[in-house]
């Protein structure tokens, strides 16, 4: 779990440990200890622990403010009149953060990846999504479906060693999507 409060200097801190630890995330074959995720960020043990449990702590505030990020990105977006799918922002996201993402789902932190998925549409359920009731088990069935899509997406583009483009892993999303749709 974190505790970061609204303080400038804990968000300052926050913002350090996560650089850092995309830092790490660009070595190959890394295993990340407190630390060397301290060293990294130039932050005491102490500032660690006064903001974060553990290392997956600082992988979900990471994703969580990432997701967070493009999420808000693209309602913006739409708000000024953009047709850009929701597959073009995942792409966006995924080409961004590959190599965070690769090793994530590497190293068994799928979870991290769904519960920051589930959190961060929930989040903006009723822009996305106006017509679902976000409390209903429907809307959780929708959320994992849509994560399934995408990690079965993102894994199928490392497995064939990344060639595919981001248009023709959206057109592949999008004809998925229809698929399902009929």
């Amino acid at each position: 779990m974190y505790h970061i409060s609204s303080d400038p200097r804990e968000i300052q801190s926050a913002f350090l440990l996560t650089k850092g630890l995309r830092r790490i995330l660009q070595q190959k074959d890394v295993r990340i200890n407190i630390s060397q995720l301290c060293n990294a960020a130039g932050v005491s043990r102490s500032t660690f622990y006064r903001l974060f449990d553990e290392v997956d702590d600082v992988l979900r505030y990471a994703s969580e403010n990432t997701l967070d990020r493009f999420l808000s990105d693209y309602l913006i977006q739409l708000s000024q009149g953009s047709d850009k799918s929701p597959a073009g922002v995942y792409a966006a996201l995924v080409r961004s953060y590959s190599r965070e993402i690769q090793w994530m789902i590497q190293n068994g932190k799928i979870g991290i990846l769904l519960d920051t998925h589930r959190r961060g549409l929930r989040k903006y359920a009723s822009e996305f999504f106006p017509k679902m009731d976000p409390d209903s088990e429907e809307f959780v069935y929708f959320l994992d479906m849509r994560f399934g899509l995408l990690l079965g997406a993102f894994t199928a583009w490392l497995s064939t060693g990344k060639k595919a483009s981001e248009e023709e892993i959206i057109s592949y999303a999008e004809q998925q999507i229809r698929f399902i749709e009929h």
